[in-house]
């Protein structure tokens, strides 16, 4: 598979390795005044919010800047473990769903739709989910 940017200035730069595309983005987005589009071979590398829900049906609300899906995101690993026993970690399904996708937004306009998700969906909140921040509106 080839990765290549899309954007007037990058036409020619391609990349066979998807880290390595990652890692040009990251840092060529910081210097860029329009957000780069990273393209692969198939389909654009969207920005997404997603939600984890667990078995016991608490969730977990973050942003992917890379789409990837094998991110399932910072969660506190402590926290959640101590909801389970040990048979139940034995065997367990999670579910990802993405909330709120974009091409195009920059990377301050998706921190502040995973807020807007993680307060709407209260998953801030210790008997719903696992985020721990923006902490809950009392």
């Amino acid at each position: 598979m080839t990765f290549r940017l899309r954007g007037p200035e990058f036409r020619k730069i391609s990349f066979t390795k998807k880290s390595d595309l990652l890692r040009f983005c990251r840092i060529n987005r910081e210097k860029q005044s329009s957000p780069i589009l990273c393209v692969s071979s198939d389909g654009i590398l969207m920005k997404v919010i997603y939600k984890i829900t667990y078995p016991n049906g608490k969730i977990y609300v973050g942003k992917d800047l890379t789409d990837s899906i094998n991110y399932f995101g910072s969660a506190n690993s402590e926290l959640i473990a101590q909801d389970f026993t040990r048979e139940q970690k034995r065997d367990f399904v999670i579910r990802k769903e993405t909330l709120w996708e974009s091409e195009t937004a920059s990377d301050s306009d998706v921190n502040q739709k995973e807020v807007e998700f993680i307060q709407k969906l209260r998953s801030n909140e210790p008997t719903i989910g696992y985020n721990q921040w923006p902490k809950p509106k009392e």
